[in-house]
């Protein structure tokens, strides 16, 4: 939910350009373009020019966030377990 204020201070509009929503991503608009010609842009895009609802955006985002979290917890029980199996 965090993320959906970030998204809208950040950009204070309903709708991001795909300029904005690649800028989020931390991708190139190019890269952008070419994720969406394969269909594998992560958010959905309508329009011409292009744009999202920030609320998709930040969705994605908080979802990508709450992955890392798990993968990293999961890899720190990992290396605690392993610890602890040596001592």
């Amino acid at each position: 939910m965090k993320m959906v204020y970030y998204i809208l201070s950040r950009y204070d509009k309903p709708r991001l350009r795909i300029e904005e929503v690649c800028e989020c991503l931390g991708i190139t608009v190019q890269a952008g373009y070419q994720l969406r010609s394969r269909g594998k842009f992560p958010i959905p895009m309508t329009g011409n020019p292009l744009q999202a609802d920030f609320r998709d955006v930040a969705e994605y985002l908080e979802s990508q966030r709450n992955i890392a979290n798990s993968e990293f917890n999961k890899q720190i029980t990992l290396e605690e377990n392993s610890n602890d199996n040596t001592n």
